[in-house]
């Protein structure tokens, strides 16, 4: 059986997704973060949490094989489950602090919150959407991919306004579009194609002028906040096994990968920046690094090694990050495999 495990900081609660606050979070103490058990089977794989301390995530159900939203309100659980139509996968979650928010999946499916229900969005029928980037709930980018007639099967990017979703102009000479983030001085949005990742940047509803890296890329999450933004991932062809983590900026790139652990044993999933420009990074282990996913932390300086995910022994992955202003953090994820001993 797959049991999930939520990775806790001990301070306030924030979100990865939202547009970042004026105050950004202080660093946990090493070691500060603790293991909690989720009341659902399955693995989480997204998450959210809004500045007064409420975690959204979705999950992926074992029983039932569908998608759920869930919300802890550091009381109680609660679950929405939807038609299965909706929700075969949901592979985005947005969440704001008015308790606002959008999640996307599969067979078009784009649900948006308002005042406490979810409702649905359905502008192209057969589309699976990827990525979510919005700085208000109002103004909101879906990254996807699918059939789309008489064009065939192609990348997608929807752009919402003024109530209504629409087909937004994409960039040419790209076989698809990855992870984006959207904040209000700007955006930033991974093209994909044979020669590696690019990195586009937002001005005013265009996405354009493609930053360069000295090195194949293959990038998984992008992150940004108060006037900094980053990009993690690794090496392609995947054979080289090497992470890769740089910050960006209108002018380039700087390549801030970590030298501990051995960016030749790690590949980094997912990120989170702070105002001051401080970054929080999940570290997926190749072959050669183990079964230790690790939370890393950048202080503009240095690298810090913030915790070990799975230090009980169990195999366990790390998908998602969420912080806020005031300090602390999720992650979570799902374990691989093991009984998931009590902590």
């Amino acid at each position: 059986m797959k049991t999930v495990r939520i990775f806790l900081g001990a301070l306030a609660l924030g979100a990865l997704a939202v547009s970042c606050g004026e105050e950004g979070p202080t660093a946990p103490e090493v070691g500060a973060w603790t293991f909690y058990d989720s009341p659902y089977e399955g693995a989480l794989t997204h998450c959210a949490v809004q500045r007064d301390g409420t975690f959204w995530a979705t999950v992926q159900l074992e029983a039932s094989r569908r998608t759920a939203i869930v919300s802890y309100d550091g009381e109680a659980w609660s679950k929405q489950e939807f038609e299965p139509s909706v929700t075969e996968a949901l592979e985005a979650l947005l969440m704001f602090d008015d308790g606002s928010g959008w999640a996307g999946g599969s067979n078009g499916a784009l649900l948006e919150h308002r005042e406490g229900e979810w409702k649905l969005h359905r502008p192209f029928n057969n589309l699976h959407y990827y990525y979510l980037g919005a700085a208000s709930p109002d103004r909101v980018w879906a990254i996807g991919q699918g059939p789309v007639y008489p064009r065939g099967y192609e990348p997608v990017i929807l752009y919402y306004e003024g109530g209504q979703w629409r087909e937004a102009d994409k960039p040419a000479g790209y076989a698809s579009f990855g992870p984006v983030v959207v904040t209000s001085g700007g955006g930033y949005l991974v093209g994909r194609n044979d020669t590696g990742d690019k990195v586009l940047r937002l001005s005013g509803t265009t996405w354009g002028s493609p930053l360069t890296f000295d090195r194949a890329l293959r990038f998984f999450d992008v992150a940004a906040c108060g006037g900094y933004a980053f990009a993690v991932g690794e090496e392609r062809p995947s054979a080289t096994e090497r992470g890769a983590v740089y910050q960006l900026a209108p002018g380039g790139v700087r390549d801030i990968t970590p030298g501990t652990p051995s960016p030749d044993d790690y590949s980094y999933r997912a990120a989170y920046v702070t105002p001051e420009g401080h970054l929080w990074v999940a570290a997926a282990p190749y072959a050669s690094g183990g079964q230790n996913y690790k939370i890393l932390y950048w202080d503009g300086e240095a690298w810090t090694e913030a915790a070990v995910v799975n230090d009980t022994g169990t195999a366990t992955r790390a998908f998602d990050l969420g912080f806020c202003g005031g300090g602390g953090g999720w992650a979570v994820g799902g374990e691989i495999y093991g009984r998931n001993p009590a902590r």
